[in-house]
C-alpha cells in the first residue's frame, strides 16, 4: 500500500487548480493511493462530484477536506496580514458538517481581499472532529521567520486540536524555498514533539498537465495566484516523492511522512455526502388544519375568484374532475407541501406589490396552479395537459417557473419565514467553451517572449477571434466535426500548439455565478448539506451547482428576477391602463383588434420574444388574430420546427393543401394545420397511436425534448411495437417513430397525398 494524498486542488479551485475529480481519482487508483482528499481553496464544490465518482474506485478511501485561508482575527481587516493557508479534514459526519459551517463563517464574517477567512477561536468548537495539517509555503508557520514563534504557533495549534488532530506539513517539490520550509518543518517536529506529513500540493493529476495548468491559472488575472510556483504540484507516486526529498530531509524522514498520512486515512471515518431525495420543507399550517384539507379550502377559495361558479355545468363538470384527478396526484407523490409555499410566497408577494407573470412552462398545465393564483391562465381553455407538468410514473419534483420582481424581497421573505440559514441561492457553475478556450489560449502564449523568439510573431486578437468562430459548439469534439477542414487549415506549428492546449482547457470549471431562478428551503440549516458563499450583493448562496442540489435532498424554487415586469406596470401607469385591461383572461384584451393589426405589419420592436428579424418575419407571415396564433408563432420558431415555417404559412394563407399521414391524427393537429408544434402534441400521438398512458408518454416526450440518444432509441423502439399491437401498420408505425426520432422528435407529422 503506498501513502494518502491530503492536500490536492482540482478544477473547483477555480482557474487555479487543473485536473478533474475523474482525473484524480483515476491517478490515485493508478499509483496505488490508499486515500485521497481533494482540499478546495476556501470552498467545498468538488465533494458532491468525488461522493458520484467514488463508487467506481472501491479501493480508494475518500477523505473530505478544504484549505482555508486562516487569520488572526476574522473582525480585523489589515492589508499587511490578510491570510495564511490551513487544511482541514473532517474526520467524521460532524467533521463535515463543521467544514460546511466554517466555510460559511469565512463568507459571512470573515471575508476580505475576496477571501473567505477564519480564525482559531472559530475554529475551535469544531476540533474535535477534524484533522489540521499546516498547509503550503503559504502557511503561517512559513511566513513566520522568527522560529521561536513557530514554536509558539505549533503548540497553540496542539492546544485547540490535540496532540493527535494535529500534523506539520511539507510538500515535495524542489523550489529554493520549499526545501528550506522542509528542513524547518522537520526541525519544528522534533522540538515541539509533534507529527509531520508529507504532500504535494497538487493542481494538476498528472506531471504532462502542468503544462495546461499553467495556462489556466493565466486566465485568472490573479497577481497573487499568478506569482504562485507550481513545479511538482501533481500528484506524485510515492517513488517520485523519494526522488524529490531524499536529498532533502533523507529517505528515513520522508518513510515517516509519508506513513503519517495513511495514519491519518485510517484515524478517518467513512464519511458520506447527503445524497438523497429532496425533502420538502415544512409548511405551518393554520391550527385544525391538514395539508390536504388546508389546500382543498385554497383551492374552494380560487373556484369562486376565478369565477367558475358561473360556468355552464358541463364546463364546472369537466374542471371538477380534472380538479380532483390533479389533487389525488400530487397528494399520493407528497407534493401539497410544495404547492402550499409556493401560495405563500404569491399571497406574500401581491400583499406587498410584487410583481409577477402570468406563469410559465409545464406547470401552466395545472389547474391547481390556476386557482392557487400561481399561474394566470386556465389550462383547460388552452388544453395543456397535466401530466406533463406532473404524473405518479415520473418521480420528480413540481418544477414551477415563477416570474417574479423584485427577487430580494421574496428570497427575504422565506428567511424571515423559515430561518436565515435554510434559505440559499443555487450555484451555478460555469465550463470553459471550446471558443473561449480558443480565446484565452492565444491570449496567454502571446504574452510568453520565448514564443515571440521562437516564431518571430504573436497571433494577435484579430486573428484570434477569427479562429474561434470555428469553435462555437458546446463541445470540442462537436466542433472538430463541423468545421475540421477549415481548422486544418491552421497548419502552422503556431497553431498546432494553441489547439492542442485549448482542447484541454475545453470543459474545465472555469468561475462560479448564481442559477436565474433557483432558491433552496430547507428546516434545517443549509450547512447541514453544503456550505454557503456571501456574493458582493449580499446574495447566500450554497455552493453547490443546480444540477446537484436537489440530489443531495434540497428542494428548489424557481424565482426568476424579471425587471420587464418592472416597465410592464410603469407603462401602465403612464398610459393608464387597469391590470384586467391586459388580464390573459380578459376575453377582450385576447383579441384586441388594434394589437394584432400591429403585429401583422412587423411592428413587433420592444416586444418580448418577437422583436427579433426572424421572429417579426414569422409573425407577418402567420398574421395572428388571437393569442393562440402568438403562441403558435413562438412554437415553430424553434431549430426544431423551424423548417416547417414555410409549409405552416403557406397552408394558412391556403396556398398549400393540410394533410394528414393518418385520419386519427387530424383531432390532434387540426387547430397547427397539420403540423406538430406542441409538446402536448407529441404526447397525444404517442397515446393515441401507442396506447400509453399519459405518464409513460411523458417519458417519451422528455427524452426527445432533451434529445437523450440511447433512451430515444429504446422508447422508439418500443413504441414501434406498441403502436402495431395497437392496430396500426407497419407502414405507419415505421413513419411516426421515424419522424419522432428525427431531430429531437419536434418535427411535423404529415404526409401529402
Amino acid at each position: 500500500m503506498s501513502y494518502s494524498s491530503l492536500h490536492n486542488h482540482s478544477e473547483f479551485s477555480f482557474l487555479d487548480g487543473f485536473a478533474s475529480v475523474e482525473e484524480y481519482l483515476k491517478r490515485a487508483s493508478s499509483i496505488g493511493l490508499k486515500a485521497i482528499a481533494l482540499t478546495e481553496h476556501g470552498n467545498f464544490m468538488s465533494a458532491p462530484y468525488v461522493h458520484k465518482a467514488k463508487k467506481n474506485y472501491p479501493d480508494l478511501k475518500i477523505i473530505y477536506g478544504c484549505e482555508f485561508y486562516e487569520c488572526a482575527d476574522h473582525n480585523v481587516k489589515n492589508p499587511d496580514s490578510r491570510y495564511w493557508h490551513l487544511v482541514l479534514l473532517a474526520k467524521n459526519e460532524a467533521g463535515r458538517i463543521a467544514i460546511n459551517e466554517l466555510i460559511t463563517k469565512g463568507e459571512f464574517e470573515g471575508k476580505y481581499y475576496g477571501k473567505p477567512r477564519v480564525d482559531l477561536q472559530q475554529i475551535k468548537p469544531y476540533a474535535d472532529n477534524l484533522i489540521c495539517t499546516t498547509a503550503c509555503l503559504a502557511s503561517k508557520l512559513s511566513r513566520e521567520k522568527d522560529y521561536s514563534k513557530c514554536i509558539d504557533y505549533v503548540m497553540e495549534f496542539k492546544n485547540i486540536f490535540n496532540k493527535n488532530n494535529f500534523f506539520l506539513e511539507m510538500q515535495a517539490h524542489r523550489s529554493e524555498d520549499q526545501v528550506e520550509y522542509n528542513k524547518k518543518i522537520l526541525q519544528l517536529s522534533k522540538d515541539t514533539n509533534t507529527p509531520y506529513i508529507i504532500t504535494t500540493d497538487s493542481h494538476a493529476a498528472t506531471a504532462e498537465q502542468l503544462e495546461y495548468q499553467a495556462i489556466w491559472v493565466g486566465v485568472a488575472h490573479d497577481s497573487e495566484t499568478l506569482s504562485e510556483s507550481y513545479e511538482g504540484c501533481y500528484m506524485q507516486s510515492e517513488f517520485e516523492i523519494h526522488t524529490v526529498m531524499d536529498g532533502q530531509i533523507g529517505a528515513n524522514n520522508v518513510d515517516v511522512g509519508l506513513d503519517n498520512t495513511n495514519l491519518i486515512a485510517d484515524m478517518i471515518e467513512d464519511v458520506q455526502m447527503p445524497f438523497q431525495n429532496p425533502k420538502l420543507p415544512s409548511f405551518k399550517l393554520p391550527e385544525g388544519y391538514t395539508e390536504r384539507s388546508y389546500i382543498e379550502k385554497l383551492l374552494a377559495e380560487g373556484w369562486t375568484k376565478r369565477g367558475f361558479d358561473n360556468l355552464p355545468e358541463d364546463k364546472q363538470k369537466i374542471r371538477r374532475e380534472r380538479l380532483d384527478e390533479e389533487l389525488n396526484v400530487i397528494d399520493k407523490m407528497g407534493f401539497i407541501g410544495y404547492f402550499l409555499i409556493e401560495n405563500l410566497m404569491v399571497r406574500w408577494g401581491k400583499k406587498n406589490n410584487i410583481l409577477f407573470g402570468p406563469g410559465r412552462g409545464s406547470a401552466a398545465g395545472a389547474l391547481l396552479c390556476y386557482l392557487l393564483e400561481i399561474t394566470e391562465v386556465d389550462p383547460v381553455e388552452y388544453d395543456l395537459i397535466f401530466s406533463r407538468f406532473l404524473n405518479e410514473e415520473r418521480k420528480s419534483l413540481p418544477d414551477i417557473d415563477t416570474d417574479l420582481y423584485p427577487k430580494d424581497r421574496v428570497i427575504k421573505f422565506l428567511q424571515e419565514e423559515y430561518g436565515q440559514m435554510s434559505v440559499c441561492q443555487i450555484a451555478n457553475i460555469s465550463y470553459s467553451s471550446p471558443n473561449v478556450s480558443v480565446k484565452d489560449t492565444i491570449r496567454i502564449l502571446d504574452r510568453d517572449p520565448k514564443r515571440f523568439e521562437k516564431f518571430g510573431k504573436k497571433i494577435g486578437t484579430q486573428k484570434a477571434f477569427e479562429i474561434a468562430k470555428l469553435f462555437t459548439h458546446e463541445k470540442w469534439e462537436d466542433c472538430i466535426a463541423a468545421n475540421g477542414q477549415a481548422i486544418n487549415k491552421y497548419s502552422d506549428e503556431i497553431y498546432k500548439d494553441v489547439f492542442r492546449i485549448a482542447e484541454h482547457l475545453s470543459g474545465r470549471a472555469h468561475h462560479i455565478s448564481i442559477h436565474a431562478g433557483g432558491v433552496g428551503i430547507v428546516d434545517e440549516e443549509i450547512t447541514d448539506y453544503m456550505p454557503m458563499r456571501l456574493t458582493d450583493k449580499g446574495e447566500q448562496v450554497i455552493q453547490v451547482d443546480k444540477k446537484i442540489v436537489e440530489e443531495i435532498g434540497i428542494v428548489k424554487y424557481d424565482l426568476l428576477s424579471l425587471s420587464n415586469l418592472s416597465i410592464i406596470k410603469e407603462a401602465k401607469e403612464i398610459a393608464g391602463i387597469e391590470d384586467w385591461e391586459i388580464n390573459p383572461n380578459n376575453p377582450e384584451f385576447l383579441k384586441d383588434e388594434m394589437t394584432f393589426d400591429l403585429l401583422c405589419k412587423g411592428d413587433t420592436g420592444g416586444i418580448f420574444q418577437l422583436e427579433s428579424v426572424g421572429m417579426t418575419q414569422t409573425v407577418v407571415g402567420i398574421q395572428p388574430r388571437d393569442i393562440r396564433d402568438v403562441c403558435l408563432a413562438l412554437a415553430l420558431y424553434r431549430p426544431d420546427t423551424m423548417g416547417m415555417l414555410e409549409e405552416f404559412i403557406a397552408r394558412r394563407q391556403g396556398k398549400s393543401p393540410v394533410s394528414y399521414m393518418h385520419p386519427d391524427m387530424e383531432p390532434i393537429l387540426k387547430e397547427t394545420l397539420g403540423i406538430q408544434a406542441y409538446q402536448e402534441q407529441t404526447l397525444q400521438i404517442v397515446r393515441t397511436f401507442g396506447g400509453w398512458s399519459f405518464g409513460k408518454a411523458d417519458l417519451f416526450r422528455r427524452a426527445i425534448g432533451k434529445k437523450i440518444p440511447e433512451e430515444i432509441k429504446r422508447l422508439v423502439d418500443e413504441l414501434r411495437g406498441s403502436i402495431i399491437e395497437n392496430g396500426y401498420s407497419e407502414e405507419t408505425a415505421d413513419e411516426i417513430c421515424t419522424l419522432l426520432r428525427d431531430k429531437g422528435g419536434l418535427k411535423y407529422i404529415t404526409r401529402k397525398r
